[in-house]
């Protein structure tokens, strides 16, 4: 009787939904996580339920006279309360680890599929302008979090962790300046 509760645990938290935005809406997204489809958002947005993994989803989104646009939901460790691991105890707790209940997803994700051409190198500009500032709050809001859930800041898997998402940022906003290269001017 006492490892009932930690069954509940697993059966609530090995599936979660994810809803998939794009900006523009209406595009197709597939989600895939080891080569493997998850599932399929059409159009978007979208919910779709995902079994959840230690391994990270790739989504990839596509709409007509638009750029292709592939994002990652990064699978994380999910915090347990004291009273989750009094409660499941060892036993519960190993099940929910080999099920991967002990990870999860983000919520939501956002996609900005650019456009193919733009009107002028201003709306050019503003747009990609937009997406900049959007991969730069979002950083800096992921290396807050660590920091909040990192006992001694000054840690190696705390500083490994924070130094991922710099990567992760400056790649994210070298890629947009070569998407912004890139983009045609239709307009005068």
């Amino acid at each position: 009787m006492l490892l009932l509760p930690a069954c509940f645990g697993v059966v609530d938290r090995a599936e979660q939904p994810v809803t998939v935005f794009t900006d523009p809406p209406g595009a197709y997204c597939v989600l895939s996580r080891n080569g493997a489809t998850v599932g399929v958002v059409t159009p978007s947005p979208g919910l779709l339920h995902v079994q959840n993994s230690k391994h990270h989803i790739s989504v990839r989104c596509s709409k007509a006279l638009h750029e292709d646009e592939t994002a990652l939901l990064a699978a994380s460790r999910r915090d347990l309360s004291i009273g989750e691991v009094m409660v499941k105890g060892p036993v519960g707790l190993a099940f929910d680890a080999g099920t991967s209940a002990t990870h999860e997803y983000p919520p939501s994700i956002t996609l900005f599929l650019a456009p193919l051409s733009f009107d002028s190198a201003k709306k050019r500009d503003w747009h990609y302008d937009r997406l900049r500032a959007k991969v730069l709050e979002d950083a800096a809001a992921a290396i807050a979090r660590i920091d909040r859930k990192c006992s001694e800041p000054l840690t190696r898997d705390c500083r490994d962790r924070v130094k991922a998402v710099e990567i992760a940022r400056d790649a994210e906003t070298a890629n947009l300046e070569a998407k912004r290269r890139r983009a045609r001017i239709s307009g005068g």
